[in-house]
């Protein structure tokens, strides 16, 4: 089981550039491309996607302050974007983040 960060949201990858001393210098966002890729080798795997709106809070935190603190903000968000990405799955790529789940 992995958590990794998804590559189509343009706004994360402006972040991303913005920011590069957050992450390892070999960190790499992942695509859906990459996660079929991935899977492929695995008898079954899923991904679940998360943070899609509730990453703005992540966001103008690093923009604002940095120890502006939108936990109230951000734990609405993920679940207005659970219900959003489990209605309609195709908007799961433009998450921050996804779990993979592969078995042999």
């Amino acid at each position: 089981m992995f958590l990794e960060p998804l590559i189509h949201n343009p706004f994360l990858e402006t972040y991303r550039r913005l920011t590069p001393h957050q992450r390892s210098a070999t960190e790499k966002a992942l695509s859906m491309c990459d996660l079929q890729t991935i899977g492929s080798h695995f008898r079954t795997w899923t991904h679940t996607e998360f943070c899609l709106l509730a990453v703005l809070p992540v966001l103008l935190e690093a923009l604002i302050s940095k120890n502006l603190v939108l936990t109230r903000t951000r734990l609405w968000l993920q679940k207005v974007d659970r219900k959003l990405v489990n209605t309609l799955p195709f908007i799961g790529r433009y998450c921050w983040e996804t779990v993979i789940v592969l078995e042999r």
